[in-house]
């Protein structure tokens, strides 16, 4: 939820301290009024830069480049940092991730996430009131403070499927160039056999022997055949990478839905290594996240169970096998089915599946 003429975006640059002055002054505005939607929104998107903070792996930047990240961060600034220009659509998104690697690197020696931005008026976001203006020279600033602490699940998957979401997105892109090519090279084939059969008519009422002309229209023929198959095939992949490309996107946005409840299953003693997590919206969809999945014996699927406190009691959320990196993800959206949820269990069925559990426990939690 966010005040009308907020758009969601400038939330989060906000908590990073990027949006404009025009739009942070009335963010601001409405946080000095103790509005708690702006409030909530602001902590909200804090606790995403956090999280996107801890998905960013470790490293050296270079002096320049840590120059430019901290300098926004810095509430004394020495000569040598400067303020950074205006910034561009491409710019402004590399800032984002470079803020996010150094809000992860703060993150990870402190649970406190403290962001400093200046703004015409002082506003102090734990109060319910605005303070009153002070009386200097000095621009003053507002600093936004949380004490959410991130799940370091929730922030592993965020992460998995961000990776996700970019492989995804360039197999597309290499399957529409392969597609084009295929595409081109089947005009080409067509003319070309167009081009040999008129040929072949011609030579046949000149030379009497003609086989090597028709094993020629032949080949191109056969070419053609194979291309128009290939050019199926590709589309039917295309296809599917774009539905796996719109599902990621999906998730992703779900990780920023307010009601969204992160379950962490457990391991049984069958169970070992196996690591399990889901994601909950509402009562509108549930995905469900596994890795270090062994693989199960021929004629044998996993099957994940939402037990309900009202019935039906237990609801089988779908089966699922994982893939060569031992990892699975199984998505359900049944509205009706998704309400009163007390646990969720993962067992191993029939192919198929059962109508029931009926196989060993390998993972539950609630």
């Amino acid at each position: 939820m966010h005040c009308p003429g907020f758009d969601p975006e400038n939330y989060a640059f906000y908590a990073l301290g990027t949006l404009e002055a025009a739009e942070a002054a009335k963010i601001d505005e409405h946080l000095g009024m103790g509005c708690e939607t702006c409030n909530g929104a602001v902590s909200k998107a804090t606790e995403v830069w956090h999280a996107v903070g801890l998905s960013t792996p470790d490293a050296k930047p270079s002096f320049g480049l840590r120059r430019k990240v901290l300098a926004p961060f810095s509430v004394a600034k020495p000569w040598w940092l400067r303020p950074l220009p205006a910034l561009g659509a491409a710019a402004a998104a590399a800032l984002l991730l470079a803020g996010g690697w150094q809000i992860g690197r703060l993150s990870k020696s402190a649970p406190t996430i403290a962001v400093s931005r200046s703004v015409p008026a002082p506003v102090q976001i734990a109060s319910p009131a605005p303070s009153a203006p002070a009386a200097t020279n000095e621009t003053p600033r507002v600093t936004v403070v949380t004490n959410t602490v991130i799940d370091p699940a929730q922030t592993q998957v965020i992460e998995s499927l961000n990776l996700d979401l970019a492989r995804e997105r360039e197999k597309v892109k290499q399957l529409e160039v392969d597609l084009s090519q295929r595409q081109t090279q089947l005009v080409a084939a067509q003319e070309s056999t167009r081009s040999a059969e008129q040929r072949y008519r011609t030579a046949a009422d000149q030379i009497a022997s003609s086989q090597d002309l028709v094993r020629t229209v032949n080949d191109l023929r056969a070419r053609a055949t194979e291309l128009e198959r290939q050019v199926v095939q590709y589309r039917a992949l295309l296809e599917t990478e774009r539905n796996r490309v719109d599902r990621s996107t999906q998730l992703v946005a779900m990780m920023s839905d307010p009601s969204v409840r992160l379950v962490r299953l457990r391991t049984t003693e069958k169970g070992q290594n196996m690591q399990g997590h889901a994601l909950i919206a509402g009562d509108s969809q549930l995905v469900f996240f596994g890795s270090q999945l062994p693989a199960l014996p021929a004629g044998r699927t996993y099957q994940l169970w939402v037990l309900r406190s009202k019935g039906p009691a237990i609801v089988s959320a779908g089966t699922f096998n994982p893939n060569g990196g031992r990892q699975a993800m199984l998505q359900f959206g049944e509205r009706a089915l998704l309400s009163n949820i007390t646990a969720l269990a993962i067992t191993d069925e029939p192919a198929g599946g059962s109508v029931l559990p009926t196989g060993h426990k390998w993972m539950i939690g609630s």
